[in-house]
């Protein structure tokens, strides 16, 4: 099987060189690398997730063709959960198993307000509600 892996918005394929010494035999490890990082640093770099998805689907295809799993961390557990509903909308063999870290699910995701510059009193009061350490 293979384990495609999504790093996350400033990763490049080196947050996983370790990762085959720990898993089984079976499993090929594949590290994603997105345009304007690692080895692609020449390519325009992006942050938008869709991007990046469009940017790595069709160079994945042919690798698709034997049993396959994601993985994404942060920025890559949405890249990757977008790659899988590409897949799925175009009726394409699905992934064995998305695993994810680090994100909150898409349909969950909230647009935090800035809190950095809040005054001082509405700051300890968010602090306390996010169950913070506000002394």
């Amino acid at each position: 099987m293979r384990l495609f892996c999504f790093p996350y918005a400033g990763g490049t394929t080196a947050v996983f060189r370790d990762w085959p010494r720990y898993l089984p035999y079976e499993i090929e490890v594949c590290a994603i690398q997105y345009p304007g990082r690692g080895n692609r640093f020449a390519e325009p770099l992006s942050e938008d997730v869709v991007d990046l998805m469009n940017a790595v689907y069709s160079d994945l295809q042919p690798l698709l063709q034997k049993p396959f799993a994601f993985f994404g961390h942060s920025m890559g557990a949405l890249v990757s959960y977008e790659f899988a509903r590409r897949l799925q909308q175009e009726k394409q063999p699905a992934p064995f198993q998305l695993f994810v870290s680090a994100c909150i699910a898409p349909h969950e995701r909230i647009v935090n307000e800035l809190t950095y510059n809040l005054p001082e009193p509405a700051f300890i009061a968010e602090l306390r509600r996010l169950q913070g350490d506000a002394g």
